[in-house]
């Protein structure tokens, strides 16, 4: 069984600090930021709480702002600001497995 945390759990520090945790949320609107090469940020959201989240690697074609998604993380940063959630791909094609649509 595959398990992911809300941002509300990870903020609340229920989800355990190891790398692969799985996070899941929406997608906050106006919140994609396009870095260098293919390093995007975003935040997500589970209507308590918000997690930030930094991807490196191609995102899929179904990731869009204000859509539900889960991913899997490898390493947390905690900031000031809250925590910050990184989410590098580790092979190509390997991370689009990662993002799931509402319902799937």
């Amino acid at each position: 069984m595959l398990y992911f945390y809300s941002p509300a759990q990870i903020g609340a520090g229920e989800a355990p600090s190891g790398p692969g945790i799985r996070v899941g949320g929406m997608v906050v609107e106006g919140s994609v930021q396009r870095g260098d090469g293919t390093e995007v940020s975003f935040t997500l959201s589970d209507g308590a709480a918000t997690v930030d989240v930094i991807y490196a690697g191609i995102l899929p074609d179904l990731f869009r702002e204000a859509q539900g998604i889960v991913a899997s993380l490898w390493s947390r940063i905690h900031e000031a600001a809250g925590p910050v959630m990184w989410c590098p791909c580790p092979a190509p094609g390997a991370c689009a497995a990662e993002f799931v649509a509402p319902g799937c």
